[in-house]
């Protein structure tokens, strides 16, 4: 699952699908495989796990190249991974809200304890330029 950044089996993502209304556009995967929809639908291919394989693949390239093409220093890079696996480790508190048991994945922890976002964020947003206002006119 792209936005979880894991592999879930198809029960446990019909299950999270199911049980997540609110964050259902998270759900379906722009991937050359998925082409828009959720990952499920791959179950119904011709060769189900060899589609997983291909998702699994087209998404983590897919990733790289994103991060690829908007940071071009080491730090950048190192931040943008960070920002990732913080943004997944919000979704998945978002997805344990409707079951029994929170689980946030230890390897999604990790990454964000190790990678230490090198480009922190500053605490407030910069003003905007104040510009004059246009006249109306008749």
């Amino acid at each position: 699952m792209p936005a979880l950044l894991g592999y879930h089996r198809y029960e446990t993502c019909r299950r999270i699908f199911t049980n997540t209304p609110a964050i259902d556009q998270l759900w379906s995967c722009a991937c050359a495989v998925c082409a828009g929809r959720t990952p499920l639908e791959l179950e119904h291919a011709d060769d189900p796990k060899a589609a997983a394989f291909l998702h699994s693949a087209h998404c983590l390239l897919g990733m790289n190249a994103e991060i690829a093409r908007h940071a071009a220093t080491r730090e950048q890079r190192i931040s943008a991974w960070h920002e990732a696996c913080s943004h997944a480790l919000v979704v998945h508190d978002q997805v344990t809200e409707g079951f029994d048991r929170p689980a946030e994945p230890r390897n999604l922890h990790a990454w964000t304890v190790v990678t230490r976002d090198p480009l922190p964020r500053r605490g407030t947003i910069p003003p905007q330029p104040v510009s004059e206002p246009v006249p109306a006119t008749r």
